[in-house]
């Protein structure tokens, strides 16, 4: 781990120095000042806020406080950095975020939370993009950006209904007993604990799972105003309405 930290310091570093002599010390000192500028340092603040609103999500998705909420959101900061950086998607970032847990919680349940911390994001998207179509319906706005919408928010409540479902019915545990079939042993055992650990969850914490859910909503709302004041910054004119429309859509 430390190599790899210190790798990707290096590899910063030379990117910055190729972009100074790509494009010369006067504009790059300019437009750091520009970035320095106190409305783009909101923006920044405001995201380190959504991560950590983020993070709470993430944490009711454990059964039990167990891991430190600054360990949590470590992870979850390397886990996003790995998604965006890679051409790996979510799986990618997801592993690093299990890895990060190591110490404190077995694997089974930060697998666990994981899984259940991307369905209860992934359904508090689906209220928020249901609130953005009241807004553009409200706002008029084109009708071929408000039937996209719409078709997006179905593809959502499918996906996430049957994402959940798959975990409450335990069917990853059925699945995993075909592949005994090919002696893969190994992985039912896997599959049916963490079958018991998700279903375990949905039945006692659903206080916990709607806690999730509403403070991943929460980060959902704030990247509003983010997107309002990141385009504040870019000297775009709009008001908040539109920003509720744009956000879910970006």
């Amino acid at each position: 781990m430390r190599a790899f930290r210190s790798l990707s310091i290096v590899i910063g570093l030379a990117i910055l120095a190729i972009l100074v002599a790509l494009i010369g010390k006067d504009e790059t000192l300019a437009a750091t000042a520009r970035a320095l500028g106190w409305q783009s340092l909101l923006v920044s603040l405001l995201f380190v806020l959504i991560m950590a609103v983020d993070t709470l999500g993430w944490r009711y998705a454990f059964a039990y406080d167990r891991v430190p909420f600054l360990r949590l959101m470590a992870a979850r900061v390397a886990g996003e950095a790995v998604n965006v950086m890679t051409a790996v998607a979510p799986v990618g970032g997801d592993a690093i975020k299990v890895w990060f847990l190591r110490p404190h919680v077995p694997y089974r349940e930060s697998v666990a939370s994981v899984i259940i911390a991307k369905t209860t994001i992934t359904l508090s998207q689906t209220l928020f993009l249901l609130l953005g179509v009241a807004v553009a319906l409200a706002l008029s706005v084109d009708a071929r950006l408000v039937a996209a919408m719409l078709w997006l928010l179905l593809v959502e409540l499918v996906g996430a209904g049957g994402f959940l479902l798959v975990q409450v019915t335990g069917l990853l545990g059925r699945g995993a007993r075909r592949l005994s079939r090919f002696g893969k042993l190994k992985a039912i055992a896997s599959a049916e604990n963490l079958d018991q650990t998700l279903q375990s969850f949905y039945r006692r914490q659903w206080r916990r799972f709607s806690l999730s859910m509403a403070f991943h909503l929460l980060g959902w709302l704030m990247g509003v105003l983010e997107t309002w004041l990141f385009l504040k910054v870019l000297h775009v004119p709009v008001s908040l309405a539109t920003a509720v429309v744009i956000e879910p859509t970006r």
